[in-house]
């Protein structure tokens, strides 16, 4: 009996060691080494749209958000506030300071419709369109346009694994979703 807790004992000693060496190492080494390398990665694609918006704040004296919303209306004349929000994935009131911002700069018009006060119709002005013509390029922005270049089944993909990625984390804010990225 003695002899068989002496056995469990040396078991579970070295049950622990390799538990403490797991600890010290990750789950795995190749399994660590891979998670670092996405860290990586998520720095990189950071870091460029930082400086793609530095770019665009230097040359253009506007926020990316901002370019971003008069490329839209570039695309779209007569686009609705509630309309440029859902294009740009943004909350309604802050597409809506965000236009009342591009208008007192004089780049965009916003006109309400007739029928219904309470819609805005947005257009660029001759400003505008000048600025969308000087702006440094991708006006959509660098996440973005690298997004909307990859394959429809990798975006899919894409996207179903970062939805597991936030599932994971232990703190994180459901209202940064709809906040300019230079915002968050």
């Amino acid at each position: 009996m003695a002899r068989q807790r002496t056995r469990a004992v040396g078991v579970s000693v070295k049950a622990a060691a390799d538990a403490a060496s797991r600890l010290a190492t990750g789950p795995s080494s190749s399994h660590h080494r891979r998670a670092v390398s996405v860290v990586r990665q998520f720095r990189v694609i950071v870091q460029a749209i930082r400086q793609h918006y530095t770019r665009v704040e230097r040359a253009a004296g506007i926020s990316g958000a901002q370019l971003s919303a008069m490329n839209q209306i570039t695309n779209e004349p007569g686009l609705t506030v509630s309309g440029l929000a859902t294009r740009l994935g943004l909350h309604q009131s802050t597409v809506s300071n965000l236009t009342a911002r591009l208008d007192s700069l004089g780049y965009v018009s916003r006109t309400r419709v007739k029928g219904d006060r309470r819609v805005v119709e947005l257009a660029l002005t001759p400003d505008g369109n000048k600025m969308m013509r000087q702006a440094p390029q991708p006006a959509a922005g660098v996440l973005h346009n690298a997004l909307e270049n990859m394959p429809d089944e990798a975006l899919l993909a894409l996207h179903h694994q970062l939805e597991k990625v936030i599932a994971l984390l232990a703190i994180k804010d459901p209202t940064a979703a709809t906040r300019p990225i230079d915002e968050v």
